[in-house]
């Protein structure tokens, strides 16, 4: 068990973590894994994590993509793939 000033030390690294992915998400309007953890510059494991609990928080909300259906599929960086997992901010209000 981490105790004390240990444990508020990481705490405060994951507070300043998930605070940077969401002005990522901002800044591109959405991200995935790959980009967060590269960004991040944390392992793929660890980029996951910060998303599962921004999303447990109703911070961000997934999207399943139809490349056939998007407009913007000409220039996603996704296009192509059968079916590409992404993550946006939930609108203010929403649920």
């Amino acid at each position: 068990m981490i105790r004390g000033r240990r444990r508020l030390i990481l705490v405060a690294k994951l507070l300043r973590i998930e605070e940077r992915a969401l002005q990522l998400i901002r800044e591109k309007g959405y991200i995935d894994y790959d980009f967060l953890s590269r960004r991040l510059g944390v392992p793929p494991a660890a980029a996951k994590r910060v998303v599962d609990h921004l999303v447990e928080r109703g911070l961000l909300v997934p999207e399943e993509c139809d490349c056939g259906k998007c407009p913007l599929a000409s220039v996603c960086p996704y296009a192509g793939r059968k079916s590409a997992k992404t993550y946006r901010l939930r609108l203010r209000g929403a649920r």
